[in-house]
């Protein structure tokens, strides 16, 4: 924010009647992006969703599993892209107990390290608890509904004023 004050000053020194205007969407885009940021809870959700999706595209074998059990692909989170959350959360929202039968597939099926074990036991327990059915329904619905009114805002001929 900072930045943008000095900007904003350095703009109105060499122009004193010039206006600044957020964009809309921008400014939408900001409160998704901060949104999952507010506490661990929601770091460790938005973490687990990313560890999975690494984790099963590390490897073509459990790739091949996930297809077979869920027949959706995972999608990769950005930083940037903040409407790609929504992305990768639908598949746990319409497909979890696939996902669940998915990684015990690979915990009984796919010879792996230790650590690499571990870390899918970790993500079993989590999206098998409360929490992360709780977090996926909350989210998938805060996020689907402002990339909706990012959509309209992002659309031709639509004028918000701020």
């Amino acid at each position: 924010m900072k930045e943008r004050t000095h900007y904003l000053s350095l703009i109105l020194e060499k122009n004193n009647i010039a206006f600044y205007s957020p964009c809309s969407a921008h400014s939408l885009n900001l409160v998704g992006v901060n949104a999952v940021k507010i506490n661990s809870r929601v770091k460790t959700f938005f973490g687990c969703v990313q560890s999975l999706f690494v984790s099963f595209s590390s490897s073509l074998a459990k790739w091949n599993i996930l297809s077979e059990e869920v027949g959706v692909s995972l999608e990769s989170q950005s930083e940037t892209r903040w409407s790609s959350r929504v992305s990768a959360i639908r598949p746990i929202v319409n497909h979890l107990p696939g996902i669940l039968k998915s990684l015990n597939r690979v915990l009984t099926e796919i010879n792996m390290p230790d650590k690499m074990y571990s870390e899918i036991m970790a993500l079993k327990k989590y999206f098998s608890s409360f929490e992360c059915i709780a977090m996926a329904s909350f989210w998938f619905k805060v996020l689907s509904s402002i990339n909706e009114r990012n959509i309209i805002i992002q659309s031709r001929g639509i004028s918000l004023e701020v």
